[in-house]
């Protein structure tokens, strides 16, 4: 649930990974009579992911995505077989939209650390792999850019702008460029009349004509993603960005603690 701008990296194997690498993070077709169900319905409770090659629909890999505990909330990503070979670190202490992450794959050895201050200040770090040098960088924004997973936040809080057919623009942070990036989410037509569709790419033309957007499905009543379909935001073995299909499942958080 979660997007990296990478146009000419090593070997040119992530150039069309602008945007989708990181977020996995994230409604137009919503009845307006719909009616939102209560919290403790929509509890997010444990999350699990399937992403499947979005052409041949094989699985590729898992996401467990555990409750959030004090702001905080862990990844972890898995094999087929079942064998972890990811981790991300969330903590939103500091804002809904732009968390801290700490992301390391030891697949590909790539580490992202993003560290957000309450005084709005970003320390992040990028490591393409375990032979390449870790590059970093300290901003300090007029404004947050969105970061990571704060991207499903940003959706859910402008909800009602977008089913009014309005088009969202903000900056989303890129941690392999170091910098952010302007996007634009709009809401598109969903096949089922249950389900918000958004389409989020990038705002310059010229990124957008090289880079295949996001299409996202929410649930009209819990307003929680239900499938993401893009790039994805870990890299495989040899350190490419899949194009996936996931599909989202909310498990409940007393029956999973029942059985460990």
């Amino acid at each position: 649930m979660e997007f990296a701008i990478s146009f000419f990296d090593r070997k040119n194997r992530r150039k069309r990974c602008v945007i989708a690498a990181m977020v996995k993070v994230l409604l137009f077709c919503i009845p307006f009579s719909t009616a939102l169900k209560s919290h403790a319905e929509c509890d997010l409770g444990q999350i699990v992911g399937n992403a499947h090659d979005s052409k041949t629909g094989e699985l590729l890999y898992i996401e467990e995505h555990g409750p959030r505990i004090d702001a905080k909330q862990t990844i972890i990503y898995r094999e087929k077989n079942g064998d972890s070979f990811a981790e991300k670190s969330l903590d939103f202490s500091v804002s809904e939209f732009a968390p801290s992450v700490v992301q390391v794959n030891n697949l590909a050895g790539e580490k992202i650390v993003v560290e957000v201050s309450s005084d709005n200040r970003i320390n992040a770090s990028y490591r393409e792999d375990r032979e390449a040098k870790t590059k970093a960088k300290s901003l300090a924004p007029e404004q947050l850019p969105v970061i990571d997973a704060g991207f499903d936040n940003v959706l859910r809080d402008h909800w009602l702008t977008l089913i009014n057919g309005e088009t969202l623009e903000f900056d989303y942070f890129v941690p392999s460029r170091l910098s952010s990036v302007a996007l634009k989410a709009e809401a598109v037509a969903c096949d089922d009349e249950d389900s918000v569709c958004f389409k989020v790419s990038a705002a310059n033309w010229l990124l957008r004509a090289l880079i295949k957007p996001l299409n996202l499905t929410y649930s009209a009543s819990c307003q929680r993603l239900i499938r993401f379909v893009g790039t994805s935001n870990i890299a495989d073995a040899e350190g490419n960005y899949q194009f996936v299909d996931i599909r989202y499942e909310y498990l409940d958080t007393s029956l999973v603690s029942q059985k460990l």
